[in-house]
C-alpha cells in the first residue's frame, strides 16, 4: 500500500469499474468550479477514491469574446498536471468545454476558439433552463450540419423538454446525445429533477451520466454511489453503458 499526498493507493486492489466523467469543473480560475490548485487536488482526491480513472474537464464557455480561450485553458490543464502530478499520474485528464450554445458556437469549434471533448467531434452543449424546444432542436441541427456531435448536458433541468419525453426521443432521433448528473439520478437536485432524471433512465433516453462537479463539497466528483443505484435499478450493463463504454466512444472518437 503507497500513500501519495493523502492518497492511499492500494495496489493490490484492482477497481473492477474504472470510470470516465467527461463533465467536470475541476480547472481551477477559470469559472465557478475550483477556486485553487488545493480545490482541484482535493476533487481529484475524491474522484479517484470514487474509482474514477479518466476525466474530460469541461469549464464552462458562455459566449464572451475570449479568443484566447483554448490557448488559456490548454495552459490551466498543464499547469494543473506539472503541479499535481501525483493526482494526474493516476488520473488522466482531457481536455473539453461546456459550451453555452449561441449562433457563434459554430465559427468559435471551427476555429479552434473552444475544445471539443477530448479532441473529438463530440462537444457538451448546454441552454437556458427555459428554452423551448423548438430552440433546442434548432440548435442540435445546426451543430450536427456543421459536423459535430453534441451532447445536450443535464437535461434533466430544461423544463421545457422533460414534460414531454417524445421531445428527448425527437432530439435523439435527429442525432443528439443526452447527459445527466449523477446527483439527479440520487435525488440530491429535488425532487422534480429526481422523478425525470429517473423517467429517462426508465425509457433508454441517456447516454452519459457524470459528476458535473464544482467543488468538493456539495458538487463534489462523487460517482460511486450513482453506480450502485444505475447497477440495482437498471443493472449492471447499463451503468457500465452509462459510465464506461459510452464516455469511452468519446476517448475514441467513435459513434455510439
Amino acid at each position: 500500500m503507497v500513500e501519495q499526498k493523502g492518497v492511499i493507493i492500494n495496489k493490490k486492489k484492482k477497481y473492477e469499474n474504472k470510470f470516465i466523467d467527461i463533465h467536470n469543473h475541476l480547472l481551477p480560475w477559470l469559472d465557478d468550479g475550483s477556486k485553487s490548485l488545493e480545490q482541484t487536488e482535493n476533487m481529484l482526491k475524491i474522484a479517484y477514491k470514487e474509482g474514477v480513472r479518466t476525466i474530460i474537464v469541461t469549464p464552462h464557455f458562455k459566449g464572451e469574446n475570449d479568443y484566447n480561450f483554448y490557448n488559456h485553458v490548454e495552459d490551466v490543464l498543464e499547469t494543473v498536471k506539472s503541479n499535481l502530478n501525483d493526482y494526474t499520474s493516476q488520473i488522466t485528464l482531457k481536455l473539453g468545454c461546456e459550451i453555452f450554445y449561441s449562433h457563434d458556437c459554430l465559427h468559435l469549434l471551427n476555429e479552434k476558439i473552444i475544445p471539443t471533448m477530448a479532441d473529438s467531434r463530440y462537444i457538451l452543449v448546454e441552454f437556458f433552463p427555459m428554452a423551448d424546444y423548438q430552440y433546442i432542436r434548432n440548435a442540435v441541427q445546426e451543430l450536427l450540419f456543421g459536423g459535430y456531435y453534441p451532447i445536450l448536458a443535464h437535461i434533466e433541468r430544461y423544463h421545457n423538454i422533460i414534460k414531454d419525453m417524445n421531445q428527448v426521443k425527437r432530439l435523439i432521433d435527429m442525432g443528439s446525445y443526452i447527459q445527466v448528473n449523477a446527483m439527479s439520478i440520487e435525488g440530491k437536485a429535488g425532487f422534480s429533477i429526481y422523478r425525470a432524471t429517473n423517467a429517462l433512465l426508465k425509457n433508454d433516453l441517456v447516454h452519459f451520466v457524470a459528476t458535473d462537479a464544482h467543488s468538493e463539497f456539495t458538487r463534489a466528483p462523487k460517482i460511486k454511489q450513482c453506480s450502485k443505484y444505475l447497477t440495482r435499478k437498471f443493472g449492471k450493463s447499463y451503468m457500465q453503458k452509462l459510465l464506461l463504454e459510452n464516455p469511452n466512444k468519446i476517448l475514441k472518437n467513435e459513434y455510439l
